[in-house]
C-alpha cells in the first residue's frame, strides 16, 4: 500500500533520529556520574588533606609543648592528631587516587612514620633539655615536608577539577558534533526518500494524466503501465480497464452507425422521386439517386 511505502521510505530517518537522541542521553548520563564521582571524590580528598594539615600543625605544637610543659598533656595532643592523620591517610590509600597522587602520598607517609618515631624519642623520660631541642628541630624538617606534600597533593586535586571541567566540555563538543552529524545524515537520507517518493507518486500521476489527455482528445488505445501493488497500481488497473471500455463502445457505436446509414442509402435509393436530407443549416447532407 501507498502509505506502508511512505512509512517504509521515513524509517532511515526515524531510525537515525532516535539513535542519536539514545547515544546523546547516554553520554549526558555518563557525564553526570562522572561529575558526581569526580566532584565527590576530590571534595573528600580535599577535605582529608586540610584534616592532615591541621593534625600536623597540632602535632607539630604536641612536640613544642613536650619541651616545655608536661609530657603526659603533649603525648596525649600528639596521639589524638596522629590517628587523625593516620586515618585521613589511609583514605588516600584506597580512594583510587591517580598514580601522580600516590606516590606523593608515600612521600606523606614515610615522612609521617620518621615523626612518629621521631615523637616517640621525643616523649620518652630520660631525655635531656637539649636532646629535646635537637630532637624538635629534627621534627621541624619532618612536618615541613609534611606540609609541602599535603600542599601539593590540594594543588593535585584542584587539577583533577579543572580537568574534569574540561572533560565536560570535550564532551560537549563531542555530543554537539554528533548532534550536528546525526541530523546532517538524517536530512541527506530524508531528502534522498523523498525525492524517491515523490518520483515513485509522481510518475505514475504524470503518466496517468498523459493518456487522460490522448483520451480526452479521442485515441482511445490508451494504456498505462502497473509500476506497483498500491493504490497506483489500483488506479492504473482501474484507469486501463476504463479505456479498454470506451474503445470498445466506440467500436460497436461506429459499427452501428455505418449500419444505419448504409440502410438510409438503401432506403432511400428505393424511392423513384426526389429525396434530401439537410441539417439545421439547409446543407444537404444526403439524398437519393432521383435527386
Amino acid at each position: 500500500m501507498l502509505r506502508t511505502r511512505i512509512f517504509l521510505n521515513l524509517i532511515p530517518f526515524i531510525l537515525i533520529l532516535v539513535g542519536v537522541a539514545v547515544y546523546v542521553l547516554y553520554l549526558f548520563g555518563r557525564l553526570a556520574n562522572t561529575v558526581d564521582q569526580t566532584i565527590a571524590a576530590n571534595y573528600h580528598s580535599d577535605a582529608a588533606t586540610v584534616e592532615m594539615m591541621l593534625a600536623v600543625e597540632r602535632m607539630d605544637a604536641a612536640l613544642d609543648r613536650s619541651r616545655k610543659e608536661d609530657k603526659n598533656s603533649a603525648q596525649l595532643m600528639f596521639d589524638t592528631n596522629r590517628r587523625i592523620f593516620a586515618d585521613k591517610l589511609q583514605w588516600h590509600f584506597t580512594n583510587a587516587a591517580p598514580v601522580a597522587r600516590i606516590s606523593g602520598v608515600f612521600q606523606i607517609q614515610t615522612n609521617f612514620i620518621e615523626l612518629r618515631n621521631l615523637a616517640r624519642d621525643m616523649f620518652a623520660t630520660n631525655l635531656t633539655r637539649a636532646e629535646m631541642d635537637a630532637k624538635y628541630n629534627d621534627s621541624i624538617f619532618l612536618t615541613d615536608n609534611l606540609k609541602r606534600s599535603l600542599t601539593a597533593v590540594r594543588e593535585e586535586i584542584r587539577e583533577n577539577i579543572f580537568a574534569t571541567g574540561q572533560k565536560i566540555q570535550q564532551i560537549n563538543r563531542t555530543t554537539t558534533s554528533l548532534l550536528i552529524l546525526g541530523l546532517v545524515i538524517a536530512l541527506l537520507i530524508s531528502t534522498y526518500a523523498s525525492i524517491k517518493l515523490t518520483k515513485a507518486i509522481l510518475d505514475p500521476i504524470r503518466i496517468l494524466t498523459n493518456a487522460a489527455r490522448e483520451i480526452g482528445q479521442g485515441n482511445l488505445d490508451q494504456t498505462v503501465p502497473v509500476l506497483s501493488q498500491d493504490e497506483l497500481g489500483e488506479l492504473a488497473m482501474t484507469f486501463n480497464r476504463m479505456a479498454g471500455q470506451l474503445n470498445t463502445y466506440r467500436r460497436s457505436t461506429t459499427e452501428q452507425i455505418i449500419r444505419l446509414h448504409r440502410t438510409m442509402e438503401a432506403a432511400l435509393a428505393s424511392f423513384s422521386d426526389p429525396v434530401f436530407i439537410v441539417d439545421r443549416l439547409g446543407r444537404v447532407e444526403l439524398s437519393n439517386r432521383a435527386a
